[in-house]
């Protein structure tokens, strides 16, 4: 009987399974096959680890990755991260990665001389008016600090993650200074892109009470603002709490407090608004030393100062690290030297500032050299954040009625025929579907990486992936979210929200003419501008003070032009005490925009005032320091007064 399966059945014999054959490529000695596969592209590359596992493990010899960074990233001066050098201590996996994102991260940046609208799909979910600080660590990192006094640190490689990975609750207060160091040599703590490790976790060190705004953390030295006795910049020994105050050429009465600090190997570099001082750091060991004697404070004195280019006053100032990428040279000289990157305040200019100390010289030696990088003249940004080398920057800033990222990159043309030539957009963000109802609340950008962060009020993290396509934005993250039902600050560090028309109890039909001349004086503060002079409100007179002008200290507003409650229609002049009984005298314009702040000399009384200050603008010939105003502070304020009021008045500079 015949089995119907015959026709069915492979009629071929059976062969016994045999053992893969090895192919001869990968078993060639190991340096060898590198120089084989270094004569291909890193495209190539990747393609040859699809074919069979011998050659993926061949794909992944650290000898390979490592001369491919120096030739494809490296050499080629692409971004490569300073936490990411020497190369030594880099794990071969962090390797690869850092090098195919540098790669990515450049094609993007040449294609973005032309603007890419770039959505943002992942979205960090925190409560309304909670963010207060974030910083992108290593590229992978998140570190939230929030107002309900606790910072979380998010893992931006795992994209589902809807937790954070680590958390530490109990801070007191807000963070208003931060130092981010990462460990060096063959233990990080902080695993790179791409490679696996322990979770992290937050462990409190040390705490300094008393002392504010954490400018450098280095050396077992850290350099602070000021502290509760003194409202001048010190320096103190983490090791000893021993202090010593810079005091400063700059001026004599440090009143503006916003400054920046990079401790070199010898000296501490103190960079103030308008000018960089130098301190001996053996000097500082020495007055500490000599400092337990005596129970006030030492001062040292800066060994040289210099200012910016055109003697210019800097709105921003933050330090950079190479433009061109690290190396060995860059490691060596990294102890005698800095970069800067400046928004200088009267041509707009945004510039990187090369700053080195002459070695070969017995004394303190400093030169510099500028390079002009943006003008963003016409964007009027009330919020910056430079990349790490200065070659981007994110802006934020106003468009139609809301407010857009953008970042911008440097033009070929070392001198543009117009300020609005001066920069050249890489790419935009829409950071929210609802940007004329939320509030920015901050942004980080890690520009080696490509990655960015932008926090709104409304408690929305939002992610990009530069060395990523763009993608559109993720609107299913918004359903349901209605703005309009959540009640948004635009800065809860000021509590307090003055009431809205401001100011108040004016008739608003009234004209230029209507007002006579001279324009009258009034003290009558709490009637026509309530809460003006409450400490904890945004947009009153301590705000204005500490956060514009960065002067630090109690503040009241005391007398005003009657002209200010027609802010929209002429100019106005405010007095302002401040901590020590000393008088302000602020000159806005029509827009709500300080245009001139002075600090009158300490024997102007108030009731002298009316007799000095009797022309507009007028504040100009009366004896006093001038005082520089931080305008994306004010910009933000307007920026709110616009959407709370409406389409009544116009933000402009």
């Amino acid at each position: 009987m015949t089995d119907p399966l015959d026709g069915f059945r492979d009629a071929s014999p059976v062969r016994p399974p045999t053992t893969p054959r090895v192919s001869a490529f990968v078993l060639l000695p190991e340096d060898l096959l590198v120089e084989i596969l270094l004569l291909l592209d890193v495209r190539h590359i990747l393609s040859l680890r699809q074919v069979c596992k011998a050659l993926a493990q061949a794909t992944r010899i650290r000898s390979l990755w490592v001369h491919l960074a120096d030739r494809e990233a490296l050499n080629r001066k692409l971004l490569w991260p300073t936490y990411a050098f020497p190369l030594t201590f880099v794990p071969t996996g962090a390797i690869e990665k850092h090098t195919l994102r540098a790669l990515s991260v450049e094609r993007q940046w040449v294609r973005g001389m032309r603007p890419q609208r770039r959505g943002l799909a992942r979205c960090i979910f925190q409560p309304p008016n909670s963010i207060g600080w974030l910083r992108i660590i290593k590229g992978r990192w998140l570190a939230l600090e929030l107002r309900e006094q606790h910072l979380d640190l998010w893992d931006l490689q795992d994209e589902l993650a809807s937790e954070p990975v680590a958390s530490y609750h109990g801070l007191k207060g807000t963070i208003n200074g931060s130092s981010i160091t990462i460990s060096e040599g063959p233990s990080i703590d902080l695993p790179h892109f791409g490679e696996c490790g322990p979770i992290p976790n937050f462990v409190q060190l040390d705490t300094f009470e008393g002392y504010s705004g954490l400018l450098d953390l280095h050396a077992g030295l850290a350099v602070f603002s000021h502290s509760a006795p003194n409202k001048t910049p010190l320096v103190r020994d983490i090791r000893t709490g021993l202090i010593v105050l810079l005091g400063g050429s700059e001026v004599t009465e440090r009143f503006q407090q916003r400054f920046t600090a990079r401790i070199l190997k010898e000296y501490i570099i103190l960079i103030g608004l308008s000018s960089m001082e130098a301190y001996a750091i053996t000097e500082v060991h020495s007055l500490m030393r000599n400092g337990r004697e005596g129970p006030l404070p030492k001062v040292v004195h800066p060994v040289q100062s210099f200012g910016y280019p055109g003697e210019e006053t800097a709105q921003h100032v933050e330090v950079l690290d190479p433009p061109s990428g690290p190396s060995k040279h860059d490691l060596v000289n990294r102890e005698s030297q800095l970069y800067l990157g400046i928004h200088l305040d009267r041509s707009a200019n945004w510039t990187r500032l090369h700053v080195r100390l002459d070695s070969d010289s017995s004394s303190a030696t400093f030169t510099s050299s500028a390079q002009r990088l943006f003008n963003t003249r016409v964007l009027r940004p009330f919020a910056c954040c430079w990349g790490e080398s200065g070659e981007k920057i994110l802006l934020a800033t106003w468009y139609g009625t809301g407010w857009r990222v953008l970042c911008t990159v440097p033009q070929s043309v070392p001198d543009p025929p117009s300020p609005a030539c001066g920069f050249g957009f890489s790419a935009l963000w829409d950071a929210s579907p609802k940007l004329e109802q939320d509030f920015f609340a901050g942004f980080a950008f890690d520009e080696a990486s490509g990655i960015c962060a932008i926090a709104t009020s409304a408690g929305r993290v939002w992610i990009d992936d530069y060395s990523k396509p763009p993608v559109s934005s993720c609107k299913l993250l918004e359903e349901g979210l209605h703005l309009e039902e959540i009640h948004l600050h635009p800065d809860p560090s000021w509590p307090v929200l003055h009431p809205i028309p401001y100011p108040a109890n004016v008739n608003r039909n009234l004209s230029m003419s209507d007002l006579t001349r001279p324009i009258p004086w009034s003290t009558e503060v709490e009637h026509y501008f309530p809460m003006m002079n409450d400490p904890n409100c945004y947009g009153g007179a301590q705000w204005f003070v500490n956060e514009a002008l960065h002067v630090s200290g109690a503040a009241t507003l005391v007398m005003f032009t009657t002209s200010a409650l027609y802010p929209r229609k002429c100019w106005s002049t405010r007095i302002i005490r401040v901590t020590g009984g000393r008088l302000i005298a602020v000159e806005t314009n029509v827009e709500m925009q300080s245009r001139r702040v002075k600090l009158l000399e300490p024997n102007i009384t108030l009731t002298q005032v009316p007799s000095l200050i009797s022309e507009e603008p007028s504040i100009e010939g009366v004896a006093g320091v001038d005082l520089d105003v931080d305008y994306a502070v004010v910009r933000r304020y307007a920026f709110w007064r616009k959407v709370v009021e409406g389409e009544r008045w116009t933000v402009r500079e």
